[in-house]
């Protein structure tokens, strides 16, 4: 299951929320080189995003979320899946700070986590990633401003690698949250 929703949010609350994290001093995580994360103890959304989006999500709870804010010309986050039942995608860097937009996207395989793979396997574990998910094919979702992507957890998925222009104010911003029944 994959859900793609154009304008999700509103534009200028859109916009603050990506000029809020390229503006932050704050932020402290940095999982992998070429990007840091902002860890949301609770980042709730509008309601309106439930109401209006996606109301299959009002029966699930919001068990963690994180704001990623990548340099550009950076490599994305590779091939892995998370411990929840749906994911929630939502970019918020303009078109306009886009260099190559035939990047910054999001690729999901359809190929779920085996069940008996521990976390550090099916999340971390990028060269087993890669030789489970074989020859397949990902879906491919191109990078639009204020898109949002609804999937399943459990399937294998990666951040296409970024080109944002230079400077901060440009770079690529994803708000993702996950959700558990």
């Amino acid at each position: 299951m994959i859900k793609i929703i154009d304008g999700v949010l509103d534009a200028d609350l859109a916009k603050k929320l990506h000029q809020d994290a390229t503006s932050r001093q704050d932020i402290g995580d940095s999982a992998f080189s070429g990007y840091d994360s902002i860890n949301f103890l609770d980042f709730p959304l509008p309601q309106e995003v439930f109401t209006d989006h996606f109301p299959e999500l009002l029966t699930y709870r919001q068990v963690r979320s994180w704001g990623f804010i990548y340099e550009s010309g950076t490599r994305g986050v590779p091939p892995h899946a998370d411990p929840a039942d749906l994911n929630l995608n939502i970019w918020l860097t303009p078109d306009e700070c886009i260099d190559d937009h035939g990047m910054n996207g999001l690729n999901i395989w359809m190929k779920s986590r085996p069940k008996d793979w521990s976390f550090a396997s099916y999340n971390a574990n990028t060269t087993k990633i890669i030789e489970y998910i074989g020859n397949a094919h990902p879906v491919h979702i191109p990078y639009k401003f204020n898109r949002a992507v609804l999937f399943s957890s459990s399937l294998f998925h990666a951040t296409d690698n970024v080109s944002t222009i230079p400077g901060r104010e440009n770079r690529r911003v994803s708000y993702t949250f996950l959700f558990q029944k």
